[in-house]
């Protein structure tokens, strides 16, 4: 018999949240503390009452749930016939999610921002259906954003990627200077901003690294990249100073089991979450618990495979970074991490290797390169796969830099 399917007064039900500080004792007690907090965030509950044939039915389900998963679940097991159905039960329970409230940043070791600035965000839904489609059969993206003050750069992204040709990636356009100068890439570029003031951080100049704007923007990341991977595609995000050398896909294979596997920060880590254990532990750390990032890993060059191991990470780190209390995405991703870390949690979090995806430190100290600042040219090994121009702060120096590696394709 084919029933009918009503949504009806819609509740979330958030499990109770408690803030996480460092204990009186600095021993081993850490464990307790930050797993209190994992498990606040990892025991988010939702549900929306659902009207069946005139009854109410529950629908219970978790942040980072494949929601089009638990969507058909449902249906089957309540004999309602459509791909409707689990269509707006699936954006029903995606929305509900957005709209409560999320896991304290703070009670996720998440440092404040040192300014109040408000994200640019809008809704994703086209920005995802266009990566769906961009991506292909193969399902899977390479993504990054960008500002007005920021937008050659991402031009240099995307013309290295055509030049190996890679053609599946996508550039979330955060303001309208953006969006009109990376007019261009066609299908590559999807405005992802609401209508913003004239003086928007970024729009006209690049926000100082480390601010309070550079901060509130990288907060989006987190959210692209939960999106598209709650649409079922594997995702590698590489910020817009990422220049490729070669197509990546192929050397991210043994990662396919992974909540994620991300660029080193200083060195090749075999134990990622046991590296940021330790660096929250070590002695001198001023802020114990609050995981300050730095030495461990970095959010600008991150490979998501599809799964669930990822989404629930990625849900984590989401929450962390939009949160008031937050400082970045990067902090966040780091909290995310130590959660699993304390909680125990069985999450595969790998490290890329820095001699095909070196940082600014790593090109140097593995591959000889010379200092920025010296401006003398120098070919990148053909064996870097790709080259993440951090470790050095300002735009014009990052352009010259990679300019004089023959890396600047704008």
């Amino acid at each position: 018999m084919r029933r009918r399917l009503v949504l009806c007064s819609v509740a979330a039900l958030a499990a109770a949240q408690r803030q996480c500080g460092p204990p009186d004792d600095k021993g081993t007690d850490g464990e307790d503390w930050c797993a209190d907090a994992g498990a606040a965030a990892a025991t988010q509950r939702f549900k929306i009452d659902i009207n069946v044939d005139g009854e109410p039915r529950p629908l219970g389900f978790l942040r980072g749930d494949d929601l089009n998963e638990v969507a058909r679940r449902w249906v089957a097991a309540h004999s309602i016939v459509g791909e409707d159905a689990v269509r707006m039960l699936a954006a029903r329970m995606r929305t509900k999610v957005k709209e409560a409230p999320a896991t304290g940043g703070e009670a996720l070791g998440c440092p404040a921002l040192e300014d109040d600035m408000e994200s640019p965000l809008k809704s994703l839904t086209a920005f995802t259906q266009r990566a769906v489609h961009i991506a292909g059969p193969d399902g899977r993206i390479i993504v990054t954003m960008a500002t007005g003050g920021y937008a050659a750069f991402a031009r240099s992204w995307a013309r290295g990627l055509d030049l190996v040709n890679v053609s599946q990636y996508l550039v979330a356009a955060l303001d309208d200077v953006a969006l009109a100068a990376l007019a261009p890439l066609g299908v590559h570029i999807v405005p992802v901003y609401d209508a913003m003031d004239d003086d928007a951080p970024g729009r006209d100049q690049p926000a100082a690294y480390g601010s309070g704007a550079f901060r509130a923007l990288t907060q989006v990341k987190p959210a692209l990249v939960l999106a598209l991977l709650e649409a079922n595609l594997t995702v590698l995000y590489a910020d817009a100073d990422v220049a490729f050398l070669r197509d990546p896909w192929p050397h991210l294979t043994s990662y396919e089991n992974c909540a994620v596997a991300l660029q080193p920060n200083r060195h090749d880590e075999n134990d990622v979450l046991g590296a940021i254990v330790a660096l929250d532990r070590r002695p001198g750390n001023p802020r114990p618990g609050k995981r300050y990032y730095g030495d461990v890993g970095c959010s600008g060059l991150a490979y998501f495979p599809s799964g669930r191991a990822a989404r629930r990470l990625a849900a984590f780190w989401e929450a962390a970074a939009s949160a008031e209390s937050c400082g970045g995405d990067q902090a966040a991703l780091e909290s995310a991490l130590a959660r699993a870390a304390y909680a125990d949690e069985d999450v595969d979090a790998r490290a890329l290797p820095l001699a095909l995806f070196p940082n600014g430190m790593a090109l140097r100290t593995l591959h000889g390169a010379p200092a920025p600042e010296a401006g003398t040219p120098f070919g990148v090994p053909p064996g870097v796969v790709a080259f993440h121009a951090n470790y050095v702060v300002g735009a014009s120096q990052k352009r010259a830099w990679l300019e004089s590696l023959g890396l600047w394709f704008d």
